[in-house]
């Protein structure tokens, strides 16, 4: 099959990070670790969430009662590597209406292109930088706050979460080319091996997945343009919804606490 010209292709999704994002990736969280046996109350401690708040399809919270979720669970469950096992969970499903535009979607491409756009349905700490350079595409992937105590968690469940989507969407496994990881390799980096199986470099400079491009341009074996084009629709009315919920005040309380330097300065 006779690929576009790659030159010129050169997707990023937003540098800042959402004020409010839905309550689904807590929800699956939740799920998930109560089946494991620990109360859904305990999981949620400190957050200002409640159990009731997980069945509300229109309920948002803030990445800072998210990242409290996500101590809890780190702190209740401390198995090595738990985030590459909770990344499975996330599959295309979980992201309701974005999910369905991108299983929609005529090739992997267009899904990354739709994916970008809305940033606060994304669920994600990081900002992502998609370039095709000669036969790779190549993924770059930047924390947008400092993640602290539960960097590794987030990571990890962020990594598997791409490749259950990459795989939800193409409906086969995607095998990487290379993985770069932009911190220390852990104890159990065996069974990194084990989710990816590719070559695995940590203490890059950068987060990044090295992938052939031919990926891109595959027919994705659910796709159905108009209802890929009715569900963006969707998306963009929510994201807006969504982007109307922040204030000024709101959105410097959140630059002040997620400030990877510390504490800003008065400018």
């Amino acid at each position: 099959m006779k690929t576009p010209d790659t030159d010129a292709i050169h997707l990023t999704s937003s540098t800042t990070l959402p004020l409010y994002r839905s309550i689904n990736a807590i929800a699956v969280l939740t799920r998930y670790f109560t089946q494991q046996g620990i109360a859904a109350a305990l999981l949620l401690a400190g957050s200002g969430i409640q159990t009731g708040d997980l069945v509300d399809p229109n309920m948002l919270v803030t990445p800072e009662q998210e990242l409290q979720v996500m101590r809890n669970i780190v702190k209740m469950a401390p198995e090595p590597g738990l985030g590459l096992t909770v990344g499975r969970q996330y599959h295309a499903g979980v992201f309701v209406k974005l999910g369905a535009a991108l299983i929609n979607s005529n090739t992997l491409l267009d899904a990354v292109r739709i994916l970008f756009q809305f940033n606060e349905l994304m669920m994600t700490y990081f900002h992502f930088d998609l370039q095709v350079r000669d036969n790779v595409g190549v993924l770059t992937m930047h924390e947008l706050v400092d993640l602290q105590d539960i960097r590794l968690f987030v990571c990890e469940r962020e990594f598997v979460a791409i490749q259950r989507m990459v795989h939800d969407l193409t409906g086969a496994p995607v095998i990487p080319k290379e993985i770069r990881i932009a911190y220390p390799r852990p104890p159990y980096a065996a069974r990194y091996q084990e989710f990816f199986r590719c070559p695995i470099e940590f203490n890059a400079e950068n987060h990044m997945l090295v992938f052939d491009k031919d990926y891109l341009f595959t027919p994705l074996p659910m796709a159905n343009p108009l209802a890929s084009q009715t569900y963006e629709n969707e998306c963009r009315q929510l994201s807006l919804r969504m982007k109307k919920q922040g204030t000024i005040a709101k959105r410097l309380k959140q630059e002040i606490l997620f400030q990877k330097e510390g504490l800003p300065s008065f400018d």
